[in-house]
């Protein structure tokens, strides 16, 4: 595990994040969601980081293409707080020692509620090849501009209270609008915390982060 100056960790899950860097073909980075407003510090046990945890692990047993790193990152603060610079701070910083030690490598960002907020924002970093975001949290005066030829994948849930999908609709058409390659899927039956149904949230994010890759990969070999 490596941890940032401001108090982020970078935890890799399965044994190919373990592994040396230069055995790695692909990398995925799991945020997790936090509050509106907050001023605590992440801890390991808070029940947005647990709740992605079941996602990370499913991803680096499942993800076929050969050799995929996947790392959770760990928040140092919980709050999006008006900026959400603490939030894309962490995810630079993570995304930094990706391109120092995986570079080249194709990178999928994966995000949570306020952790999706963070991840539409990097959208266009270095390596970043495609975007999953489960139960996003967005406003409609979000910037989009970033999207341009992303490909992004919304997984949400019919029953959600907290972000509902007709919340969310208006910014995701403004983001398809600026050139962001959408697939957008309404699971019925199923709420924020992605509890009810959980095989099938696992499953769907597993494949959106393979064709994600699979499409990274034919893009390659096509320049």
């Amino acid at each position: 595990m490596l941890t940032s100056d401001h108090g982020a960790h970078l935890i890799p899950v399965g044994a190919v994040a373990r592994g040396p860097a230069e055995q790695a073909a692909a990398v995925v980075l799991v945020v997790h969601g936090g509050k509106e407003r907050s001023t605590e510090r992440g801890r390991a046990w808070n029940v947005a980081v647990l709740r992605l945890r079941p996602f990370a692990s499913a991803i680096a047993r499942k993800v076929r293409t050969p050799a995929t790193a996947v790392f959770r990152v760990q928040l140092a603060i919980r709050g999006w707080n008006g900026s959400g610079s603490s939030p894309q701070a962490d995810l630079y910083w993570a995304l930094g020692h990706v391109q120092r030690h995986y570079p080249g490598r194709p990178v999928v960002l994966v995000g949570h509620s306020m952790g999706a907020r963070t991840v539409l924002r990097l959208a266009d970093e270095t390596q970043v090849c495609g975007i999953v975001v489960l139960a996003p949290w967005v406003e409609e005066s979000d910037p989009v501009s970033q999207l341009a030829g992303v490909r992004l994948t919304v997984i949400q849930g019919s029953m959600d209270r907290v972000t509902p999908v007709a919340y969310s609709e208006r910014y995701f058409e403004r983001a398809e609008a600026a050139g962001a390659v959408l697939d957008n899927t309404v699971l019925t039956g199923t709420g924020h915390a992605m509890l009810s149904r959980a095989a099938t949230w696992h499953r769907l994010t597993v494949e959106a982060v393979q064709s994600t890759l699979d499409a990274a990969v034919s893009n390659d070999r096509h320049h």
